[in-house]
């Protein structure tokens, strides 16, 4: 079984692809590279998302971007899109491939950024497979540091922060007695309009 799967809309992404591919290979994930075309070569895409086994598809593509779109369409497993700049800085295939409808969800990192796609892969896949966030090299890098652990099989984890940094899932300290005073909520000024 391959865990993940990229396809590319044609032989010029293929630069991108190696630099996710480089990740997952120092994750030991097993992958596999497709080449196929949205626009056109609407069949083939059918087939490889058909008959693959992954769990995880990265799906790269310029311009208008269908590419990770498409394959969204096609299967309930997550698809990550990696948009390309070949024309207007990438911005129209970041568009493309953001700008989902309702029910047909696409994960989208950065412009040209494989290597975001697979570290984005083999957190979703180390929901499943913990051993996935273990590099095969003996190494403390980030993003999987020895620090970041998986946690109970209720699907929870814990991660260790370094001090200073701002985690967003912290609660916020409560007043302790209730004759503190509560800071008055700002209104909206609209004056930015």
């Amino acid at each position: 079984m391959k865990h993940v799967t990229i396809i590319i809309g044609s032989d010029s992404d293929k630069n991108i692809a190696d630099k996710a591919i480089e990740v997952l290979e120092k994750y030991n994930v097993p992958y596999n590279l497709e080449r196929a075309s949205a626009h056109r070569e609407p069949e083939k895409v059918r087939e490889i998302v058909r008959n693959s086994q992954a769990d995880v598809f990265i799906c790269i593509a310029g311009l208008s971007a269908a590419l990770p779109g498409v394959v969204a369409s096609l299967t309930p497993k997550p698809v990550i899109g990696v948009p390309k700049d070949v024309k207007l800085g990438g911005l129209d295939s970041l568009l493309s491939i953001a700008q989902m409808p309702s029910g047909v969800p696409v994960a989208t990192v950065g412009i040209d950024n494989g290597k975001n796609a697979a570290y984005l892969a083999i957190r979703i896949l180390g929901l499943q497979y913990p051993e996935v966030l273990r590099p095969s090299e003996t190494t403390s890098s980030f993003p999987f540091s020895s620090s970041e652990t998986m946690g109970s099989s209720a699907g929870t984890s814990t991660t260790q922060l370094p001090s200073g940094t701002f985690s967003m899932f912290s609660q916020s300290p409560t007043p302790s007695s209730t004759n503190e005073e509560k800071p008055k909520k700002e209104e909206p000024r609209g004056d930015w309009l």
